[in-house]
Formats: structure tokens, sequence, C-alpha cells
């Protein structure tokens, strides 16, 4: 089977992040901007059926109005631009998942809070999910990949004050980790910047 190739990839994902910061700059499009992020790592994944499928979902949450015309204009664009047949995940796109920099996270200023969300392929059920938390490092394991690789955390965690959750979908699912920080600090990354233990 044909792949969808890096480049188009690069172009995809530049998009959609793109999108996904000024929805939330916009500070009320909250839930559209987490469906853009979902699709955004489905093509990243290389899972172009259910990119299509996160990225219906997100035109569907485009709310009416002149606002959004540019938002659902882009996401229209980005969604005929991909394969229109399931495709195998590149194994190469995987791989880089788990030795990326960083991930996404919210956190508010101030607060003990951080909440890291990893979008999965459809089909993953909580049996399929490993996470460990432990107080300075996490691993994340679906199935036989490993998302996070015992990366050390930019600062400590209550690990049992911690958990972690599952939204499933058919189109996919949002593996959703709750950090409790020992301390109130703001954390510029999730990771540190020698994350391996």
């Amino acid at each position: 089977m044909m792949m969808f190739d890096s480049k188009a990839i690069e172009v995809a994902v530049a998009e959609l992040r793109r999108v996904s910061d000024a929805l939330l700059l916009a500070g009320a499009e909250r839930d559209l901007a987490k469906k853009v992020d979902t699709a955004c790592a489905l093509i990243e994944l290389n899972d172009a059926a259910s990119a299509r499928a996160a990225l219906d979902d997100a035109i569907r949450g485009c709310p009416p109005g002149p606002a959004s015309l540019e938002t659902y204009g882009v996401l229209r664009d980005v969604r005929s631009r991909l394969p229109e047949r399931a495709r195998e995940v590149n194994s190469d796109v995987t791989a880089s998942l788990a030795v990326r920099e960083d991930f996404p996270f919210e956190q508010s200023p101030g607060d003990t809070e951080a909440y890291v969300h990893l979008p999965l392929p459809g089909g993953a059920a909580k049996e399929d999910v490993f996470v460990d938390l432990q107080p300075t490092t996490i691993r994340v394991q679906v199935r036989d990949r490993r998302l996070v690789d015992d990366r050390r955390l930019f600062a400590e965690i209550d690990a049992k004050a911690s958990s972690w959750f599952l939204e499933s979908s058919s189109s996919g699912g949002t593996l959703t980790i709750h950090l409790e920080k020992r301390k109130a600090d703001t954390w510029p990354s999730l990771f540190a910047l020698s994350s391996r233990k």
C-alpha cells in the first residue's frame, strides 16, 4: 500500500497546529482544538482513516459564523488531501512519537495539576494501555508500542495522586494522564532536558 509521504505529513501537521493554536488563543474553542490536535497526531501516525474521521468530527464541531470560516476551510482542505484508502501504519512515523522531545500538556500557573493528552489509534481499549507513573518518570505503552519510554519528568509528581483514563471512539481515542505535581510550579516542558532516566 502507498503511504502518506513525510512531506505531506509535515505540511498537514503544520496547518493543523496553526489552526489549533489560533483556537486556543481565542479561548472559546478548547474542545475543537483538542479534536484538531487528535487529527494531527493521527496524521503523524500515518493513520489516514482515523485522521479523516477525526477531521470529520472537528468539521462538525465548527461553530457557525464568519469567524470559523477559515478554520472550516483549512480542516476541509487537509481532509481532502488525505488518502481515501486505509493505510498501514508507517513504522518510521510511529517510532518518531517515542523519541519526540516533548508532548503537549496543559497546566495552569500556580496549580499542582498537569494534563497530557495522547491520541491513540482506533480500537485501543483500556486493556491495551499500560501507564507507569513514578515520582520522577513516566512510561506509556499501547499494545506492543511504547509511546513514552521511561522519560524523566521536568519535576517530581505525587504518583499515587496521579491517574489516567481513556476516551475511546471508533475513529481513535485519547489517553489523558493527570499528573499531580509535588510543587505548584509552572513547568516549561513536560520532560526534563535530559529526560532519559
